[in-house]
Parts: structure tokens; C-alpha cells; sequence
């Protein structure tokens, strides 16, 4: 399984949202799931970096920065392999994520695998 999929799995199942897995190879650069509380819902698009380095696409640049102009629900999420840690970056940060990768600052939340940062980003995921 790829990076990319464990990472999606961990956040997924520590989530109390329903998720939709976006897969599609016509994606034209729609997030990787759609999740939905009673009251709330989001977009999260995953990526893993090795090095800090973040491989981000032109139409995923595109869709999550229009789409946070309007409706500012959707994230990027994403995971250091090598610091063991993730960050939560807002939808309209993705051109600076492919520039400056894993080191970009501001971002809404710095987190790690346990279960204390996974109820803190469900939180601020419920509360949006």
C-alpha cells in the first residue's frame, strides 16, 4: 500500500465524519475524500512527503483555491515520512505548498499520530 493510502486510512478511521472516497482517474483536481458531520462538511486532499518536498498538481491547485474563495471547507492534509508528523494547510495554500513543501508556514494545525491530535483535528473538522 502506498504512503499516501495508510496516511488516508490512519485519518479516516479516526474521524467520527462520514467519508467519500473520491477515486476517479477524471478527477480534475477534486480532493481525495468528502466528509460530512450533522452540521459540517470538508474536503481533505492527502499527501506524503519524504523529503519536504510536496508533489501538488496545476488542476489541484486550481479547484482547491477556487473552491476556498467561496466555501473555505477544504484542506490540504499532510504527512513528513520522516518527522512522523502532519500539518493541516487551508485550500488556498497550494501553490506555496509546491513551493515551499512540508516547512510552510502558517498552517492551521501541526499534529502527530496519536489519538489526542486525531480528536483535535475531528473537532476542528465538526466545528467548520
Amino acid at each position: 500500500m502506498k504512503p499516501e493510502n495508510k496516511f488516508k486510512s490512519k485519518i479516516i478511521k479516526n474521524l467520527s465524519a462520514n467519508t467519500f472516497a473520491i477515486e476517479t482517474y477524471l478527477k480534475f483536481g477534486l480532493p481525495d475524500i468528502y466528509g460530512f458531520y450533522k452540521n459540517s462538511s470538508f474536503w481533505l486532499e492527502f499527501k506524503c512527503s519524504k523529503m519536504k518536498k510536496i508533489n501538488i498538481s496545476p488542476l489541484q491547485i486550481s479547484w482547491n483555491y477556487k473552491h476556498f474563495e467561496y466555501n473555505p471547507i477544504n484542506f490540504y492534509i499532510v504527512e513528513s515520512l520522516e518527522a512522523r508528523r502532519f500539518k493541516l494547510f487551508r485550500g488556498n495554500q497550494g501553490k506555496d505548498l509546491l513551493k515551499i513543501g512540508f516547512d510552510l508556514e502558517p498552517c492551521l494545525m501541526h499534529l502527530e499520530p496519536r489519538s489526542e491530535d486525531y480528536k483535535k483535528l475531528d473537532n476542528f473538522l465538526k466545528s467548520l
